[in-house]
């Protein structure tokens, strides 16, 4: 009898023991898992920077009211099929361009370019597009587009905030797409203004 209980003593030691190796080993997957999104945020981070970049700082879109192609800008929402958005309609969450399935070629073929953020030293690679929260191109009118009215108390005409908060300007919304390790896959979205 005691020789009974010993074994399945034993055993359920050993399964114990299984147990206890395997929650440690999900411990490490979930820390790692934790390291992959926070080095895809930091894709994210320098997306959107090189974005205030491109529109503001350095103003490498010179001209706003038309597709600007080479830095990832669009005039206009793009609609789900292409295009700009219609009137009325839903605006896609994540630009066409963007979506599954994805491809780096396609992203090129679509005009855009891959090599704006280079892949980071996590083996994070950033693509990214900008759209002008505008129905077509053209001026930034209220009929067309959704325009900024406040500068916070500021006199007209005077920048603040290092340039992002401009009366009268359109918004513009970045989606981000981040491809890293492992084949993971983050979105994100920022509104600039």
């Amino acid at each position: 009898m005691v020789l009974l209980i010993a074994l399945v003593v034993v055993v359920t030691m050993g399964v114990a023991a299984i147990a206890i190796f395997r929650s440690t080993d999900a411990a490490t997957v979930v820390s790692g898992n934790l390291g992959f999104a926070q080095a895809a945020n930091s894709a994210v981070d320098r997306s959107v920077e090189q974005s205030v970049h491109a529109l503001f700082d350095a103003a490498l879109i010179s001209d706003k009211t038309g597709n600007y192609l080479a830095q990832n800008y669009y005039a206009c929402v793009q609609a789900a099929t292409g295009g700009c958005v219609a009137s009325g309609t839903t605006i896609p969450e994540i630009p066409k361009v963007l979506k599954e399935p994805f491809t780096a070629s396609a992203f090129a073929a679509a005009g855009l370019s891959s090599s704006l953020i280079p892949t980071d030293a996590s083996g994070n690679k950033s693509y990214y597009v900008i759209e002008r929260m505008c129905l077509n191109s053209g001026l930034p009118v209220g009929s067309n587009c959704n325009l900024s009215s406040s500068s916070f108390g500021a006199d007209p005409g005077t920048q603040h905030y290092q340039g992002l908060i401009r009366p009268g300007d359109a918004y513009y919304r970045v989606t981000i797409r981040v491809e890293g390790p492992r084949n993971t896959v983050s979105y994100a979205q920022a509104m600039l203004k």
